[in-house]
């Protein structure tokens, strides 16, 4: 890591822990950020006189990945795999920019909740990427430019406890993973193919339709995902014999 990016690290735990701070915040370094989180931010958010201590809002855990440039115009990268992790995690992920005009003042802060432009922007890049014909994450990269709009004015702590509440709150998760599960799926979720038989004859699959015949044989039948329109390369799940029942929905 540069000396720009330690010191960038270093700043935010510093700003995050500053005396403006509205809630109590503890940033963690993370010893091994193979995933591409330089801190964990856990916030407690404050008290309410009006509760007892065990219905006290818990503290809250987000991942954070800190980026720093000294560019005009306030962008970075972050590799494809740790942007579908933070799209797939049913936790709250940011990615901050530090942007340093001179070493001597305090950098400019910009702040990018993880959430649906970004989940399905990173995960329908994640499925092209196997229609290409490389699914290695790690060797591709994602662009992420911040407006002015992402300046943060407050605290780091303070702009992200107002993210958070404005997400769910205490169903962040639910909220987080119901985006998760259902981005790309508008239309529908599955295609298959099916080979009928053994068949007395053709007739069967006109019977069937009509509603005289209760099912049909197959000795070969393939499901695959299909999400933003592309379907997986391979089926997620296969059966070789059986019997199958259409109906109209």
């Amino acid at each position: 890591m540069s000396r720009q990016g330690r010191h960038g690290e270093w700043k935010f735990g510093e700003i995050c822990t500053g005396p403006d701070a509205n809630a109590e915040a503890v940033v963690n370094k993370a010893s091994d950020d193979q995933h591409g989180w330089d801190h964990i931010l856990e916030i407690v958010p404050p008290s309410s006189p009006m509760l007892p201590a065990d219905l006290q809002a818990h503290v809250l855990q987000c991942f954070v990945q800190i980026k720093t440039t000294q560019g005009k115009s306030p962008k970075t990268r972050l590799k494809l795999s740790n942007a579908v992790k933070a799209a797939k995690s049913p936790l709250p992920s940011f990615v901050f920019l530090l942007q340093y005009h001179d070493r001597s003042s305090r950098p400019k802060i910009f702040g990018r909740h993880i959430w649906a432009s970004e989940i399905e922007h990173w995960l329908k890049r994640a499925r092209e990427t196997e229609t290409e014909g490389s699914q290695d994450l790690h060797k591709l990269s994602a662009t992420m430019s911040f407006s002015e709009a992402d300046c943060i004015q407050q605290n780091p702590v303070d702009w992200v406890l107002t993210i958070l509440s404005q997400h769910g709150g205490e169903n962040y998760a639910k909220r987080k993973l119901k985006l998760i599960n259902s981005v790309g799926y508008e239309q529908y979720s599955h295609e298959g193919t099916v080979t009928f038989g053994p068949l007395d004859s053709a007739a069967d699959v006109v019977l069937h339709e009509l509603g005289l015949k209760r099912d049909l044989p197959f000795k070969d039948l393939r499901l695959y995902d299909r999400r933003f329109g592309i379907k997986s390369m391979f089926p997620v799940n296969s059966f070789s014999t059986g019997r199958i029942r259409f109906r109209k929905v």
